[in-house]
């Protein structure tokens, strides 16, 4: 199996070594961030197709205590609930399996951080905050939820203001339904 058997405590020293990076671009940056006390939560990492997410979902679940998968845009998203925090850091606490999209070509391995804060936090506020410091930054979303895209270096922070449990639990509800319409 390729990249996604690197260590995620390797994974996610890259992750956060990246975003201190980025932070240290420049103090109102760091002060902007600060204000809002983002959270590293996740590890977001690429794999090539199906039987290689139930590959990495083995690898990765043997120290995880909670794991679901769901379709998002023809493809696959796993996520794994690790039980203790990994990465020497407090808050980090889930790794999602993203299976690359039918006919894709983007990289394999790390590709994101999802960054949570406070859920009274106005992400539009923030992305308005960044842009006017020059900071590129774009809204996306998909039926799930939506995040706050920063891009630096080749790496992605996915800035949001809800638990990754919680898109968990809405993707249940979504397959759910389907189910319920297909009966």
């Amino acid at each position: 199996m390729p990249e996604p058997c690197i260590p995620l405590g390797l994974m996610a020293r890259h992750a956060l070594g990246s975003w201190r990076k980025f932070l240290e671009r420049d103090d109102d940056i760091t002060a902007l961030v600060d204000r809002y006390d983002p959270r590293p939560t996740a590890l977001g990492i690429k794999v090539a197709d199906e039987s290689t997410l139930i590959d990495a979902q083995q690898t990765y679940f043997s120290f995880g205590d909670m794991v679901f998968t769901a379709p998002v845009n023809d493809r696959s998203i796993s996520t794994i609930r690790k039980q203790r925090p990994f990465g020497g850091c407090a808050t980090l606490r889930y790794v999602k399996l993203l299976q690359r999209r039918p006919g894709a070509s983007d990289k394999l391995g790390l590709e994101h951080l999802d960054l949570t804060v406070p859920p009274a936090s106005d992400l539009e506020v923030i992305a308005l905050r960044l842009v006017a410091r020059h900071i590129p930054c774009e809204w996306q979303q998909n039926g799930s939820h939506g995040w706050l895209s920063i891009r630096y270096e080749g790496f992605e922070f996915k800035i949001v203001d809800h638990s990754v449990w919680r898109v968990c639990c809405v993707e249940a509800e979504a397959m759910l339904k389907q189910d319920l319409l297909d009966m």
